[in-house]
């Protein structure tokens, strides 16, 4: 192998890893907590819209609802005033009559755009149930 051929590889691998190490490191994420008292609720109907859900089972009467959020840009301050403004968090409406509870996420969500463009976040909810109440995803 001639020098000229090692030396373009190496720079090309070089840039690749530079190129690739960026977009590895562009974006920031955050866990939040949310606490939702059950008393009396024999149903919970919950509705995330585009994000993921996950389920799992935990003991007591409260809820617990542990939310991952990514932005693709690696702003701090952005992603900490999306939270700070409720961006992510479950709206909890109680039906008495019915023992069910809804949890669902705000509709009406703006887009997020940084340097005119669109941001991509992604959203896992992870939401802890007691085993004595019933789940229905909408």
């Amino acid at each position: 192998m001639n020098q000229s051929s090692y030396t373009s590889k190496l720079v090309f691998t070089s840039l690749l890893c530079l190129f690739l190490s960026h977009f590895c490191l562009a974006q920031v994420s955050k866990k939040t907590y949310q606490t939702i008292i059950a008393n009396n609720t024999e149903i919970v109907r919950i509705d995330v819209g585009d994000a993921k859900l996950e389920l799992k089972e935990t003991k007591g009467t409260r809820i617990l609802v542990e939310t991952a959020i990514k932005l693709s840009v690696p702003n701090e301050a952005l992603l900490d005033f999306v939270i700070k403004n409720g961006r992510y968090k479950l709206i909890q409406t109680k039906d008495e009559s019915t023992r069910t509870l809804y949890l669902e996420v705000k509709k009406d969500k703006n887009i997020i755009l940084v340097k005119g463009k669109t941001c991509a976040e992604s959203v896992v909810y992870t939401i802890y149930v007691p085993p004595a109440i019933k789940v229905i995803k909408e």
